[in-house]
């Protein structure tokens, strides 16, 4: 039924979603603690890729995000792990869309 495909394609999503802000968590937080790295200091790159999707648009109008911010960065992280939900259900909408249609046969 389509309810049944649906709920499948609702949970999928929200499995990458988390798997997402897991993933996401942990790096800001791990690019927090990170020490000097020598001669050259890459601190506040982590954030800024996983961040990436919401960071850009922002700073291409004109707005800084400040990557130390607590707020900032859990918004980011948020709207991030939304737009995952998104593309990820809206993936999964196309492929069995694509799948269950049929092609149109000739008249004869």
């Amino acid at each position: 039924m389509i309810w049944e495909d649906s709920i499948k394609k609702l949970i999928a999503s929200a499995v990458a979603a988390a798997i997402y802000l897991a993933i996401a968590g942990y790096f800001v937080r791990e690019d927090r603690t990170a020490s000097g790295g020598g001669w050259i200091s890459l601190q506040g790159l982590l954030s800024a890729i996983v961040t990436m999707p919401v960071s850009f648009p922002l700073e291409y109008l004109g707005h800084k995000m400040d990557y130390k911010s607590n707020w900032q960065m859990g918004g980011a992280i948020l709207v991030s792990g939304a737009l995952v939900f998104g593309v990820v259900y809206g993936t999964l909408s196309l492929v069995g869309l694509v799948l269950i249609s049929k092609p149109v046969q000739p008249r004869p």
